[in-house]
């Protein structure tokens, strides 16, 4: 019962973790910033929150000296969102919701064998 509840709980942060970078990133869309992406799903196994880390391949480069976030070459990394990014966002929450389904009904069976438990002894 516990390692159920347990792996609800690690999937329900991945999925909130992803959907806050998905929405982080079609914020951003057109801005110059990296993308972000999730990354290190045997972290999330071991109920570790999974890394976020800047992604700079979906970018396009920009020459912008003097620009905060300009790297040492003059170049600002603006970031182009795909159509997909609008259905990941959906996924990861009804991911999310799935996942906490599971730990209510955990949580509920484990309640109903301790009323269980309570009536019989």
């Amino acid at each position: 019962m516990i390692a159920a509840l347990n792996a609800a709980e690690a999937g329900a942060n991945l999925a909130r973790n992803w959907a806050d970078v998905v929405a982080s990133n079609l914020a951003g869309t057109g801005l110059p910033r990296a993308k972000n992406t999730t990354v290190d799903l045997v972290a999330a196994e071991k109920q570790q929150a999974a890394d976020t880390v800047e992604n700079r391949r979906d970018a396009t480069l920009v020459f912008a000296p003097g620009y905060p976030s300009a790297d040492k070459d003059g170049y600002v990394a603006v970031v182009h969102m795909d159509p997909k990014s609008f259905l990941d966002i959906g996924v990861a929450v009804r991911d999310h919701e799935a996942n906490l389904a599971v730990m209510r009904a955990a949580q509920d069976a484990y309640a109903g064998a301790q009323r269980l438990a309570g009536a019989s002894g």
